[in-house]
């Protein structure tokens, strides 16, 4: 994590899945993720060096020490998540540091549901008719 940087693309809604590849000697050091650029940098999750992962909200940070790699998830994204962060390990010194550049891609708006009225053919009432003795008949299945 030798001051790169790196840009990622995700879709509203969904999720942005960030790696921050660091190097050999940096596996026992606590690791963070944080939004903003190297100077003003503003935590948002962060590790304690020995546990591998770390949740807070929508953030998941995995720190995977065999693969020397951070691999940062935000889950159900947001226009507004869109924009600088950083993954960091703390040091003595000057941290080494990821810059990430986070894209949030609208995501498309579901086709508007038109409910259409069709006109419903009602069957036709009975008809009712007597005959010359007043007997009522009926025909339902006219």
């Amino acid at each position: 994590m030798l001051h790169v940087e790196i840009t990622e693309t995700g879709k509203e809604g969904n999720i942005a899945v960030i790696t921050c590849p660091y190097s050999k000697g940096y596996e026992s050091y606590t690791k963070y993720f944080c939004k903003g650029g190297y100077t003003d940098c503003e935590t948002l999750v962060k590790s304690n060096g020995n546990d591998s992962w770390t949740y807070t909200d929508r953030i998941t940070m995995n720190d995977n020490t065999e693969q020397k790699k951070l691999v940062v998830t935000i889950r159900d994204l947001r226009m507004e998540d869109a924009g600088d962060y950083g993954c960091g390990i703390e040091t003595i010194g000057r941290d080494p540091f990821t810059l990430v550049h986070l894209k949030v891609i609208k995501a498309p708006k579901p086709p508007k549901r038109t409910q259409s009225n069709p006109t419903r053919s009602s069957p036709p009432p009975p008809t009712v008719s007597t005959d010359k003795t007043g007997k009522i008949f009926s025909s339902i299945f006219e």
